[in-house]
């Protein structure tokens, strides 16, 4: 205890004015995170995640093959999978502003052609319809209460999942907003990602996030330890790598959880 307290002092003393801040900062945002996150868990926070696949007809121009809705011949046909939900406290349908209901918009001079609902809870209510100019779809509903949803397959004339989007703000002051999955788009090789679901993706990178950052905090602390890093800088070093480690292993959690619920999630993938 003695050693650590005259490490402490040691390391006060010597502090520079910019390593101070650069602590102050660091402390600081990881206050403003923890604080945020808190105040989330007490609102309503509606999240989407879409995923689409496509078909194009001039892929089949030498073939017999012809994409068709009816009689009429679609230049493209996109397949999406868009999963909506809650991700805080229960979320009612008058909490929903009026003005801005929530739905799914189409881009320009894209079609949504039809609808499927792949899962949804009988007590939420939930009803889904396209409007008549083919350019959104409604989504209603009684109440959501956290991890409850909707997942809907999409059919439309879009070339991918940036011509859908999801519209709608609560009374609250939020919007609807869109669940990235960032890590598909860290694997260099694509049929890697074909291979493999994003939910086993996510995963694999959570555990490796999660095996590296207490690697990392205690090859720091057995550097500091044998001496190697005796003065001040040294232990600025020593402190950051630290820091850094917890971020690492803090980043890989999240990443080992579900992109959303596990009930959404395997209805989902059911589609894949």
């Amino acid at each position: 205890m003695e050693n650590l307290i005259n490490i402490i002092t040691e390391f006060w003393n010597k502090l520079t004015v910019s390593e101070l801040i650069s602590y102050t900062i660091a402390l600081g945002s990881l206050i403003i995170t923890f604080v945020a996150y808190m105040r989330s868990r007490r609102t309503q926070k509606p999240k989407y995640f879409i995923s689409s696949a496509s078909l194009r007809n001039e892929e089949f121009k030498d073939t017999t093959i012809d994409i068709k809705q009816g009689d009429r011949s679609l230049s493209t046909l996109t397949i999406s999978r868009l999963a909506l939900w809650n991700t805080g406290i229960t979320l009612n349908c008058s909490d929903i502003a009026e003005k801005d209901p929530i739905r799914v918009e189409a881009g320009n001079d894209v079609e949504i052609l039809e609808i499927q609902t792949l899962y949804s809870e009988q007590q939420n209510g939930c009803e889904c319809k396209i409007a008549e100019d083919k350019k959104s779809i409604s989504i209603s509903f009684d109440f959501l209460a956290k991890n409850q949803g909707v997942v809907l397959k999409i059919f439309h004339t879009g070339k991918d999942s940036s011509d859908l989007s999801v519209k709608g703000s609560l009374k609250n002051g939020l919007c609807v907003a869109k669940k990235y999955n960032f890590v598909n788009s860290l694997l260099p090789l694509r049929y890697i990602r074909r291979s493999i679901t994003f939910s086993a993706i996510k995963k694999i990178y959570g555990i490796i996030f999660i095996v590296t950052g207490p690697i990392t905090i205690l090859q720091a602390i057995i550097r500091y330890s044998k001496g190697t890093s005796t003065h001040v800088y040294g232990l600025t070093e020593t402190i950051f790598a630290i820091i850094f480690g917890v971020f690492v292993a803090i980043s890989g959690y999240y990443m080992y959880r579900r992109v959303m619920p596990s009930k959404l999630e395997k209805a989902f993938l059911s589609e894949r």
